[in-house]
């Protein structure tokens, strides 16, 4: 082997070990955000029924009610937000 051919497999060797760590980041960050997205799905599959109900109520004073509907929107908002992010990370 020449001093040419010694250099094109540093080269390969090189590009392979920081196409090996790249993917191994990309993937942390996926499975970070994939997390993050379940988890604001469970609190919001366990709030979002118990807001409503609230609101529903005839027993409730109606301001009380329209404040109920703002945290339920932000909650919403939020995970739309995180599952945007999430697609935008496995699709650029």
């Amino acid at each position: 082997m020449n001093i040419e051919e010694n250099e094109i497999i540093k080269n390969a060797e090189f590009l392979a070990s920081k196409s090996k760590d790249l993917l191994q980041e990309q993937l942390k960050s996926y499975e970070n955000a994939n997390t993050k997205a379940g988890v604001l799905i469970s609190i919001s599959t366990l709030l979002i029924p118990i807001a409503i109900t609230f609101i529903s109520s005839l027993e409730v004073i109606d301001w009380i009610k329209y404040l109920t509907v703002i945290p339920t929107a932000l909650i919403l908002l939020l995970v739309r937000t995180k599952l945007t992010e999430t697609y935008e990370s496995i699709y650029k």
